[in-house]
């Protein structure tokens, strides 16, 4: 489901990064650090595959193709005794329906990083997920059955479709369809589990990580970091149409490389790149209609090639005394499109399909403010060290992704 694949940014929100107030430091020998922190995100609308946001919905049109592929006795009795009348036929339609979503996610992030050496420090970083998602059914087009009684009356010499059609035109407000109908579309025509609210919470995808910090002047300094992040969230429901995974289901490996510059006392610029490479692994997906309706009656199981990921981070602190830091970012994420193997050659065809507008972008702004007793500590005018951020993320532009403003709590302490 492509909006569903949309979602999975949110197994990135918690501890991707575990860098420090100056990125490139790293912890001292023997020191160790717990982190805890809390997202809220909220989301409600999407960047299309032109850059446009739309709502963060799906659509179905109850056309004659749809109907077709439905395995629904009483509808194909219904289609079989339009077929005879081509005008009719091809002009049936129950309508469009919409279902708008809006998805609520809040996510602990677990973290424990530990020096190895004064320059190697080594980390780990798990996301701990509560998800609620609230559907609600619109109808968007109406049916054309005046279109199909009229249709059938013309048939002057056939008295069957002339009964029909004059069925159709005495009883057409009785035939209308509702939710109900959307619903045992969904159920029973295309075999999903029954639509609705849905709540979840569960682990999200494990992060383990080395970060080395290979040089350091006066001026700046240098950190090469690199790690795996390990399948351990739940992956969405193939037969779930509003459910969010809480991780994509195949490992990743990672390498980031990046470093700070010191512009004077008070500001320091950081920047970093992360690649992340995300194996290939087999998974039982629905088999899309086309390449824009994503929803399907029939299950295959593929060999699925997530796209990698890049992430560019840019930012700058200002320490406006020994105890308050604040902090402007800028970050721009890509995905490249996926790939897709049926493991049946009949549904070949349907690759192209499953791949189409999987590739993502986003640019966001961050701000942070940070207030920390780490250099008070140093300076022995402290009794703990310990880090409290309150930040704040939105994006501005994207394309095939889920638009979101962010909001985190980080506590660390070190020990």
């Amino acid at each position: 489901m492509k909006n569903k694949k949309s979602l999975l940014f949110l197994g990135g929100l918690v501890l991707s990064n575990m860098a420090f107030a100056q990125y490139y430091k790293t912890l001292p020998k023997g020191v160790r650090l717990g982190v805890y922190r809390n997202v809220k995100t909220a989301v409600n609308s999407t960047y299309n595959k032109t850059g446009n946001e739309s709502p963060l919905s799906y659509q179905i049109e109850a056309n004659v193709d749809f109907l077709e592929s439905i395995d629904n006795e009483t509808i194909q009795t219904a289609l079989a005794l339009l077929k005879p009348y081509p005008t009719a036929y091809e002009n049936l339609n129950l309508g469009e329906y919409k279902i708008d979503a809006k998805a609520d996610v809040e996510v602990d992030g677990y973290g424990f990083a530990y020096g190895i050496t004064n320059k190697v420090t080594a980390y780990m970083a798990l996301p701990v997920y509560k998800a609620n998602v609230k559907l609600d059914y619109k109808r968007t087009k109406s049916n054309s059955y005046d279109t199909i009684a009229n249709n059938l009356q013309d048939n002057t010499n056939d008295d069957f479709a002339q009964a029909i059609g004059a069925f159709v035109d005495q009883y057409s407000d009785k035939l209308d369809v509702d939710s109900g109908f959307l619903q045992s579309l969904v159920v029973n025509g295309l075999g999903y589990d029954e639509a609705g609210d849905w709540k979840g919470e569960g682990l999200g995808d494990i992060e383990l990580g080395i970060m080395y910090n290979f040089l350091t002047t006066n001026k700046y300094g240098l950190l090469l970091s690199g790690g795996t992040v390990a399948p351990t969230g739940r992956v969405d429901d193939a037969d779930i149409i509003q459910d969010i995974g809480f991780g994509d289901g195949q490992w990743d490996i990672f390498a980031e490389f990046g470093g700070s510059y010191h512009l004077s006392s008070r500001f320091v610029f950081n920047s970093f790149y992360r690649y992340t490479y995300q194996f290939a692994t087999d998974k039982n997906l629905r088999v899309p209609y086309s390449g824009d309706v994503s929803f399907g009656d029939e299950k295959e199981t593929y060999k699925e090639k997530l796209g990698n990921k890049g992430l560019l981070h840019l930012s700058t602190d200002y320490y406006a005394n020994d105890w308050i830091v604040f902090n402007a970012a800028y970050e721009y994420s890509s995905i490249d499109q996926a790939q897709y193997t049926a493991r049946d050659i009949d549904y070949a065809y349907s690759e192209e399909f499953l791949a189409n507008n999987t590739n993502s972008d986003a640019h966001n702004v961050r701000l942070t403010s940070e207030f920390t007793t780490v250099g008070l500590y140093q300076q022995k005018k402290f009794a703990l060290p310990a880090v409290v951020k309150f930040m704040y993320q939105t994006m501005l532009d994207g394309t095939n992704t889920a638009k979101s403003d962010r909001y985190e709590i980080e506590l660390r302490m070190y020990f």
